[in-house]
């Protein structure tokens, strides 16, 4: 038997994860045969709220998701980010593949590139239809920082988004996330939870509330938990701006941060 061309592993993906019949799905989509505009879903981003989406980009097709500008401030200690970017790419019709850079970053008198992050996402349920949706994302994060600015080694980690649409058109979601996060001693495992609320408020413009928390397993005692909120103004079926602050509710966790940015879908 032939061995199967490379453009055929891709395509067996998306026949498998769209079967025919599904609505919204495109089976023989996938990202050198993009899904057609007229078949594509919502556009649906991981920003700006903590919490990560279960839905991926439609195959074929790129979404760009930036921080334009953001700060941080904890304990009388600014930092700052320019134009973190994660790039989305959709491989099928329930995959996609992400690539997070961070061009610019500024703390403790340091600037320079940030480390980069590749993440994959799969859609078990809901990409196309239902009430609630449901993902898996891995992710590692490499060490390509400045001196200073990143981890220092490589990283990784396992997301579980959820979300569920609520009576009265209000959204909401929520995650599981484990990371395997470098310390000063070593190898330390990261419990990140959150759950985030969102409603449109008045047209095109839609807000968030959100809860986020992050706890070191071996050292509960540092756990962090802040309050987010944010506006979305969505501009078009393809492009939304928003903006919003992190508050944070203990004394771990970071005082304030606030960002503006926004997503395109090509």
């Amino acid at each position: 038997m032939a061995a199967p061309n490379s453009w055929s592993l891709p395509l067996l993906l998306a026949e498998v994860l769209a079967p025919e019949g599904q609505p919204g799905a495109t089976p023989r989509a996938h990202f050198v045969a993009p899904t057609p505009r007229e078949a594509m879903r919502e556009m649906v981003t991981d920003r700006p709220d903590t919490t990560e989406s279960p839905f991926t980009v439609d195959a074929g097709h790129v979404q760009l998701e930036l921080d334009a500008f953001a700060a941080e401030h904890d304990e009388g200690a600014t930092e700052l980010w320019a134009a973190a970017t994660n790039l989305r790419l959709g491989l099928t019709p329930a995959v996609d593949l992400h690539l997070i850079v961070e061009p610019w970053r500024r703390a403790g008198g340091t600037a320079g590139f940030g480390d980069l992050t590749v993440r994959a996402k799969l859609n078990l349920w809901g990409n196309d239809e239902g009430h609630t949706a449901f993902g898996v994302i891995g992710f590692v994060r490499l060490p390509t920082a400045s001196a200073g600015l990143g981890a220092g080694g490589v990283e990784g980690g396992i997301i579980l988004p959820f979300a569920l649409e609520l009576p009265s058109d209000i959204d909401f979601s929520t995650m599981v996330e484990l990371d395997e996060i470098r310390r000063d001693d070593g190898l330390g495992t990261d419990l990140i939870l959150s759950a985030s609320v969102g409603h449109d408020l008045w047209n095109d413009l839609g807000g968030f509330v959100e809860l986020a928390s992050s706890m070191p397993l071996d050292t509960p005692d540092e756990s962090e938990l802040g309050a987010n909120g944010g506006l979305i103004l969505q501009l078009g079926d393809d492009l939304a701006v928003d903006s919003g602050v992190r508050v944070g509710l203990t004394r771990a966790a970071p005082d304030l941060a606030w960002f503006i940015g926004g997503s395109a879908r090509y």
